[in-house]
């Protein structure tokens, strides 16, 4: 074949680097060096174009518009200004109503990409330490234990007071009844009390130091795209992406999408920087990446652990290939017969020179549980306990003082001559 195709690319990541124009580039990107071998089995002269360069188009592989035609490298194909896009994109029936794809190369999942989660602090030692079916029994039993107790010394000092004898008299007679005079079964629930107190101490400080020494949690914010679609909704986050970059949705989730994103618009940006910015500032941003490189759910997008890679637990995976201008039949079928010899090698290819390796597997748990008390975490939730036990004890002063100066003005009107 004689004429020169025309390969439409635009540097992205690790699949086509900033070079990959030059001759004389080494490492040009893992796609790029997948799309030289096969032209070279063929023999077909090509040039390689960058999009961004020539063209203007940046990150935008291409998008159906309501009018009919496409953005991006797709609508340079219609247009005849390319004859083959060099990268491959993902498969879909729409795409290929207005494209030739090649053979897959890759397998991809739908990914999201968040800023590092903070972590939950499991620590509240003070509270947590038992549950709160726990706590309840232990105030229903003391409150039981309590009306027990007065039941018993009304029934012991009832019959101990005649009539003329002070009802102030009686009540401190009621509520201070010295140990002394306890008969034997009084006795015996006091010092089952004190053991039974003395065992759910012991237990209590066992748990507390528990609280203290468990691994810090992360808070992941959503696992799939319906929980994503819900977060975004209430504002806590809204969807980064590029100027020209469309949603990834099926069709259980795109009319989902068009509503939420009414309510929560999605904020774009034109640089790698700028999108990376809006990540860092409570954005979601939606891509997909090569199921061999993730090592599970969750992972580093970096080894720096900048940004948290979350696999949508939800979305289906996706076939990427190459894709070729409608009239370029002979040519695809010529592309593929030499695909297949170099598809064995595409893992090697894509892991070499540095382009990609397995992304970091991320610890939903912290590696080193034990941490010092710190004043914000510990101290400060017993002084805030300790405050709000105060507070609801000077309450309750304020409405006994209120109580004995109404009595007492009652008392004083009563006696007040006319």
């Amino acid at each position: 074949m004689s004429e020169n195709i025309r390969v439409g690319v635009f540097p992205l990541e690790k699949d086509a680097q900033t070079c990959f124009e030059r001759p004389d580039c080494k490492h040009p990107g893992a796609e790029v060096e997948i799309l030289k071998m096969v032209f070279r089995l063929i023999k077909v002269n090509y040039t390689l174009l960058d999009v961004w360069k020539e063209f203007g188009e940046q990150y935008d592989f291409g998008a159906k518009q309501k009018n009919g035609s496409w953005s991006g490298m797709i609508g340079l194909l219609h247009q005849g200004k390319l004859d083959m896009i060099g990268l491959s994109m993902r498969m879909s029936s729409e795409r290929e109503e207005a494209v030739l794809f090649s053979y897959p190369t890759r397998v991809f999942e739908s990914i999201f990409i968040i800023a590092p989660p903070s972590l939950t602090c499991t620590r509240q030692f003070i509270f947590n330490a038992f549950s709160r079916t726990v706590w309840i029994c232990i105030i229903l039993t003391f409150m039981l234990f309590y009306a027990f107790s007065i039941l018993m010394n009304y029934a012991r000092v009832r019959n101990r007071h005649d009539e003329d004898f002070k009802f102030s008299k009686y009540f401190i007679d009621f509520f201070n009844t010295s140990i002394s005079t306890f008969p034997v079964s009084n006795r015996l629930i006091l010092l089952i009390t004190l053991f039974a107190t003395f065992i759910f101490s012991q237990l209590y400080q066992t748990d507390m130091y528990a609280f203290l020494s468990v691994p810090l949690s992360y808070d992941i914010p959503f696992r799939s795209i319906k929980e994503a679609l819900d977060i975004v909704e209430r504002k806590k986050m809204y969807f980064a992406a590029f100027d020209a970059q469309t949603l990834l949705c099926t069709p259980a989730t795109c009319n989902r999408y068009e509503q939420v994103t009414k309510k929560n618009p999605v904020r774009r940006g034109e640089t790698e920087k700028e999108v990376q910015d809006l990540i860092l500032k409570g954005g979601i941003y939606q891509s997909t990446v090569d199921s061999d490189l993730l090592p599970g759910k969750l992972a580093w997008l970096t080894t720096n652990q900048e940004f948290l890679i979350i696999r949508d637990e939800d979305a289906p995976s996706y076939y990427v290939a190459f894709s070729f201008a409608k009239s370029h039949k002979k040519l695809l079928r010529k592309f593929n017969n030499a695909l297949i010899e170099v598809l064995p090698a595409v893992s090697t290819i894509t892991t070499g020179h540095g382009y990609n390796t397995k992304k970091l597997p991320f610890e939903m748990r912290t590696a080193n549980p034990r941490a010092p008390l710190s004043f914000l975490n510990h101290l400060l939730q017993l002084f805030r306990s300790f405050s709000i036990a105060m507070f609801a004890c000077i309450i309750i002063f304020l409405l006994e003082y209120f109580y004995v100066f109404l009595k007492n003005h009652w008392n004083f009107k009563s006696f007040d001559l006319p």
